[in-house]
């Protein structure tokens, strides 16, 4: 039962962390010289991450809720980027999004009441043109494996790491893979748990760092979700 319950843990916060990303168009990380987005009156805003990084690329999200209406909120950047702006839809979301030198913003609003709503802010480093960042770079997979997503975030609790990548290698295989391979890393094994014949869990531990790997068969294709998390040392 305390296998079955940390198991479902694993998969919300997988589905949860996978979730927010997709949603996500931009974002940045701590450097000097990002810019500093004003908010609108009553509105308050929360990190959702310190540091991030998207598929190679720097940056940082920020949560707000607001005693003011949707429509109010996007009319307030729409005033302080005058006509440096575009406003489109992504989802359930009304996003407005704004080129500030060497940065993308973009503020992404849902109502929450008639005067009241809810979003995201968020900052991405626009990269130069001539660089390629390697996906999946230090991360153990079986050979022909294709990485997909590659995100960082680091906070005051924890640094993590999640990883989606596909092969076309059997659940069996994959899962044999990664036993083997924490276990010649010293890692321990804390779960291995077959949920279905095309659904997989692992989960190993080493001192403050932890790994899942969460292995999911579609028709021909295997699905590898690797979540690397580390906890920070107090004395930092």
């Amino acid at each position: 039962m305390r296998n079955f319950i940390l198991l479902k843990q694993t998969q919300n916060r997988l589905i949860k962390i996978l979730s927010i990303i997709a949603l996500v168009i931009s974002t940045n990380t701590a450097h000097a010289g990002w810019p500093n987005i004003a908010t609108p009156p009553l509105t308050e805003t929360t990190s959702l991450a310190q540091e991030m990084i998207y598929q190679g690329t720097p940056m940082r999200v920020k949560t707000f809720t607001s005693k003011i209406s949707k429509s109010r909120v996007v009319d307030f950047y729409r005033e302080r980027w005058e006509k440096e702006y575009v406003v489109d839809y992504f989802g359930p979301w009304k996003q407005i999004s704004h080129k500030q030198e060497n940065y993308f913003i973009t503020i992404q609003v849902q109502s929450s009441g008639e005067n009241s709503s809810y979003g995201r802010i968020s900052v991405m480093q626009i990269p130069d043109a001539d660089e390629h960042p390697a996906l999946g770079e230090g991360i153990a997979t079986l050979p022909d494996t294709t990485v997909l997503n590659d995100i960082t975030s680091n906070d005051k609790k924890t640094n993590s790491r999640n990883i989606l990548a596909q092969n076309k290698q059997s659940i069996e295989s994959n899962g044999h893979y990664y036993k083997t391979h924490y276990a010649n890393t010293n890692w321990g094994t804390v779960m291995d748990k077959t949920v279905t014949p095309d659904n997989r869990v692992l989960i190993f531990r080493k001192g403050r760092k932890e790994t899942v790997v969460v292995l999911q068969r579609i028709v021909d294709t295997s699905y590898i979700q690797i979540n690397e998390s580390e906890k920070t040392s107090w004395f930092k």
